[in-house]
């Protein structure tokens, strides 16, 4: 079941030098904590996909965010998520991941917050 798929997104995200540089400030979205700067949150929802003769496939669709101050900062951050989650896969207990695609990325500064956007494509299994 790829609804399961925020398993795979943990794994990665908190597995990595990225969790180094933000500690344990990655979080999916609607817990709400206060936290300091810099900090990730990701969000994710699942679409069905194609059925096979093996069973179904699911698109889930992942938005990964970074919050910081320090405009340098969040763009290597950024470029280093992009680096960690492209073409991840992986093969657990109720599904696999088959790839991670990346789709598109969105830089914005709110008042004196950097919010790096990305987007990917999991496909599941």
């Amino acid at each position: 079941m790829s609804i399961l798929v925020g398993k795979h997104i943990k794994e990665i995200l908190f597995s990595s030098s990225l969790a180094e540089k933000v500690g344990n400030r990655i979080f999916l979205e609607g817990l709400n904590r206060e936290t300091s700067f810099p900090f990730i949150v990701y969000t994710y929802n699942v679409e069905r996909g194609d059925e096979t003769k093996d069973g179904d496939m699911d698109n889930c669709q992942l938005t990964v965010y970074i919050f910081s101050k320090d405009g340098d900062s969040s763009l290597e951050l950024a470029h280093e998520a992009r680096k960690l989650l492209e073409h991840s896969k992986g093969d657990y207990a109720n599904f696999s991941v088959l790839d991670t695609l990346f789709e598109s990325y969105i830089g914005r500064l709110e008042e004196d917050v950097f919010v790096r956007e990305l987007n990917f494509n999991i496909k599941t299994y």
